[in-house]
């Protein structure tokens, strides 16, 4: 009977094995069948911005080198696509500098780029274009296919240096356009403004919002020092309720040490008309970690009415107020681990996934981990909850999408013979 009863659990045990190998241990393998053992390097861009993934698998990829805005498609995987622009890529220049931030993959196949262009290298102007599907420029949006925008100053003498970082399709074909303006005073700072451009469908702005269609919230000035960090993107996320929450990064004089600055975030939450939400912590802009370095660099809403803000080294869950959900980590705080920062948050299966990387002595590697709602992680996914790729020097995961079962991974590999190359990789999603 003991015997039959051994038997009986090997068998339970082999059995949950396998089910563990074809339904949830494959969660997080790298798929070596695509590319070279699951990797396959797109370019070497001078500079990466943005990607998007269209519903067919290709990937939208922007870069610049300062002067130009290129834009690249490619093929599920990971070959050029030559039907788009001129052998696979679009090339812009509107003025003297030129840089994109933010590409978007819109429901009617054309493409939405924002970004900076300059006409000299003090100071920008928001800069939004549109594609057609094949990678020619529309030019029945705006002027030429572009619309330049300049953020006013209520001083006059002062010069501003602008950016537009982020895109959102409103439900009535509009578009809410977000980010940040430095206003200087020779070359000191003055002012830092986030900032909302509102256009039409076809690129004109909706002069029914804000001052002729553009509105700017100030972050800070003399008085209070705080700056918006300008090499930040200001990331905005449409989220239930027909709210929009961005989170922006500013640098914020130390108290205790005059002339040292703090990197820290806000969380800004706002209405598409511009209006702040006061329900979110009083006044809609919300400091979760006063005094303590952080850099947001994404903001996701999951499960409905709570949001999920990466902050760099760790995650808060915040409810629809403001407040902390502390049922989420340890008292609504997440730490992934030593030295990891992540780069993106993706939710699949109602779990929670995080692309970034792991610093090491004098390299780095790419890093995926899987966590429940909660915050606890899924043990199941890769090696108790983590999956990592070395490709050698230094290799981060910068993005992440599903794809037919599949994370889609776009990630950097610097120090390469070469200098900087941009890689897509796949791993198996699972249960």
């Amino acid at each position: 009977m003991l015997r039959l009863q051994l038997l009986l659990l090997l068998v339970s045990i082999f059995a949950s094995a396998a089910s563990a190998q074809f339904g949830g241990l494959t969660a997080g393998r790298i798929n070596t069948g695509f590319g070279s053992q699951g990797v396959k390097f797109l370019t070497n861009a001078a500079a990466y911005n943005d990607v998007d993934i269209l519903p067919n698998g290709k990937l939208l990829y922007a870069e610049s080198d300062y002067s130009n805005i290129r834009i690249r498609r490619f093929y599920s995987d990971g070959e050029p696509d030559n039907s788009f622009g001129l052998n696979g890529v679009s090339t812009f220049a509107f003025r003297l500098n030129n840089v994109a931030t933010k590409i978007k993959y819109l429901p009617d196949g054309k493409i939405l780029v924002v970004g900076v262009s300059a006409v000299d290298d003090e100071s920008g102007d928001l800069l939004v274009f549109r594609l057609l599907p094949n990678g020619i420029i529309d030019d029945s949006f705006g002027v030429d296919g572009a619309t330049i925008v300049d953020f006013p100053s209520a001083d006059q003498k002062l010069s501003s240096n602008d950016k537009a970082t982020s895109i959102e399709v409103l439900d009535d074909g509009k578009f809410l356009i977000s980010g940040i303006s430095d206003q200087y005073s020779g070359t000191q700072r003055a002012t830092s403004y986030f900032v909302l451009l509102k256009l039409n469908a076809d690129g004109s702005k909706d002069l029914s919002f804000g001052n002729q269609g553009i509105k700017g919230f100030l972050v800070g000035n003399n008085e209070h020092p705080n700056f918006i960090n300008f090499n930040s993107y200001a990331r905005s996320f449409k989220i239930s309720g027909g709210k929009i929450v961005t989170g922006v990064v500013v640098d914020r004089e130390d108290a205790q040490n005059q002339g040292a600055y703090n990197r820290e975030s806000l969380l800004i939450k706002f209405d598409d008309n511009g209006n702040l939400d006061t329900s979110f912590s009083d006044d809609g802009i919300l400091e979760p970690r006063p005094g303590v370095n952080t850099f947001v660099s994404k903001i996701i809403e999951f499960p409905k009415g709570r949001l999920i803000a990466s902050l760099g080294q760790f995650l808060l869950a915040i409810h629809d107020d403001g407040s902390l959900d502390t049922t989420f980590g340890n008292n609504g705080a997440l730490f992934p681990g030593q030295e990891y920062w992540t780069n993106d948050i993706f939710v699949s299966n109602g779990k929670i996934i995080l692309a970034g990387n792991k610093y090491l002595i004098s390299s780095q590697l790419g890093m995926l981990k899987r966590f429940y709602a909660t915050g606890e992680p899924d043990r199941r996914f890769g090696v108790l909850g983590t999956t990592t790729l070395d490709i050698g020097n230094s290799t981060a995961f910068a993005k992440l999408f599903a794809q037919q079962s599949q994370l889609v991974v776009l990630g950097s590999n610097f120090g390469s013979p070469g200098g900087f190359f941009i890689f897509t990789s796949r791993f198996y999603l699972g249960k």
